[in-house]
């Protein structure tokens, strides 16, 4: 999948000492004395590309786990009537899989929130519930409408929502599923007539995980192109 460059600083470089390097796309963002190693430059990546990249590789993890849970399942006491199978006392794989899906979904997320607020630019304007908005504003505005009409406006592109809605409800789910982690409630006991709709049994029964990772690239790409 195509990519922006995903560095905050880049561009061609107009003059310099050294005559070849006169043309050259940089990425040079910046320069800093690292005692004991003196003084050394590097590129500095968005946050988002890092928060997007960290959670691909997290939720992509996670659906490798999931694909060896059902080997350590045993059975085990319930009050339910009809048999239950679990990982009793040897959950550490199950751990590890949730560890990896809650990483992955709040980092892909923040990368896609980050990245819908910095590509706003400072003389954009956009009307908004009737008024002329521009950038401080318009960053206040939430996640669905950062990534339909307001980057609509400022890629040129075809709005999201009109164009490609089943894109638009996956990353809605990503969202969904991010606020539960944030606000899951602390309970002992789910049993089966309640545990359905819990965020765990929904990351659970949600595969493959990556597609959600595989959303957020395709809305960055979407209005870089």
């Amino acid at each position: 999948m195509t990519r922006r460059n995903p560095y905050r600083l880049s561009g061609t470089i107009g003059g310099s000492s050294d005559a070849d390097l006169v043309g050259k796309p940089f990425a040079l963002a910046l320069e800093m004395d690292w005692p004991p190693h003196g003084m050394v430059g590097f590129p500095v990546p968005a946050g988002w590309d890092l928060f997007i990249e960290s959670g691909t590789d997290r939720l992509r993890r996670a659906d490798g786990t999931r694909g060896q849970l059902p080997e350590y399942l045993v059975p085990m006491r319930s009050p339910n009537p009809n048999p239950v199978r679990g990982w009793g006392q040897n959950g550490d794989q199950l751990r590890s899989f949730f560890r990896d899906a809650a990483a992955g979904i709040i980092l892909t997320l923040t990368g896609l929130n980050n990245w819908s607020a910095d590509m706003i630019p400072a003389d954009l304007e956009v009307e908004m519930d009737g008024k002329l908005l521009r950038r401080a504003a318009l960053v206040s505005y939430g996640l669905e409408w950062r990534i339909t009409k307001i980057a609509a406006a400022w890629s040129g592109k075809q709005n999201l929502r009109e164009c490609n809605p089943a894109l638009l409800t996956q990353i809605m789910e990503l969202k969904a599923l991010r606020d539960d982690l944030e606000h899951a409630p602390v309970q002992t006991v789910h049993t089966s007539a309640t545990s359905d709709g819990s965020i765990y049994a929904r990351l659970l029964r949600r595969a493959p995980l990556r597609e959600l990772a595989d959303a957020v690239e395709a809305v960055v790409q979407h209005y870089s192109e």
